[in-house]
């Protein structure tokens, strides 16, 4: 009896423990035609050469997202650049 209950709430913990959280937050357009989102101390941008950008407080982190190439899609892997 004991190991079911014990089963019972180790199962009910893990089941409800699954859940995605999903914020939504605000966004504006730069100048340059940039997104930019700002969350606490932290701010991520996307230019419009898929360059991402996220900035907190210890450093600065730009990942290029650029769309695949050809060959990347006929190989169905590829690289990106990743700065910091």
């Amino acid at each position: 009896m004991l190991y079911s209950i014990i089963l019972f709430f180790i199962l009910f913990e893990l089941s409800i423990t699954k859940e995605i959280d999903v914020y939504q937050l605000p966004f504006v357009i730069s100048k340059s035609g940039a997104m930019i989102i700002t969350d606490h101390e932290e701010k991520m941008s996307l230019s419009q050469d898929l360059l991402l950008t996220h900035k907190d407080v210890s450093c600065t982190t730009k990942i290029d997202l650029k769309r695949p190439t050809e060959a990347e899609i006929k190989a169905k892997s590829g690289t990106r650049k990743v700065f910091q």
